[in-house]
């Protein structure tokens, strides 16, 4: 508020990193599909741009999943958790999940035998 013209600086600034992350994304998908280049993992700077190349530690996934928090955020919508599908299951954790509920089925069938119904 003490600077006028600070918010539509830093959203322009916001809009062209986002620009470079789609452009960064989209040329090394197009040198993988031609076979020319290292394809998009190792997509260092698009031609002609004027900023520093996309930090090496940021992978594919994250560049992704930034543009998708974006998009959700500047269309309006919360941002969502794109990630909870790719995350592994932890196998331990989905059996205890399996057996609390067969229990909490066994326990509501014995409570409808007991009373005399069947559920």
């Amino acid at each position: 508020m003490a600077w006028p013209g600070f918010q539509a600086a830093w959203d322009a600034a916001l809009d062209q990193g986002y620009a470079r992350i789609e452009a960064l994304l989209i040329a090394g998908a197009c040198e993988a599909l031609s076979g020319a280049g290292p394809g998009i993992d190792a997509a260092p700077a698009v031609a002609g741009g004027d900023g520093p190349p996309l930090a090496a530690a940021v992978t594919v996934d994250q560049a992704m999943n930034l543009l998708r928090l974006h998009r959700a955020s500047a269309w309006g919508g919360a941002p969502q958790r794109y990630d909870a599908k790719a995350k592994p299951a932890d196998l331990g954790a989905v059996r205890a999940s399996i057996l609390r509920k067969v229990a909490a089925i066994e326990r509501a069938d014995a409570r409808a035998a007991s009373s005399g119904h069947q559920g």
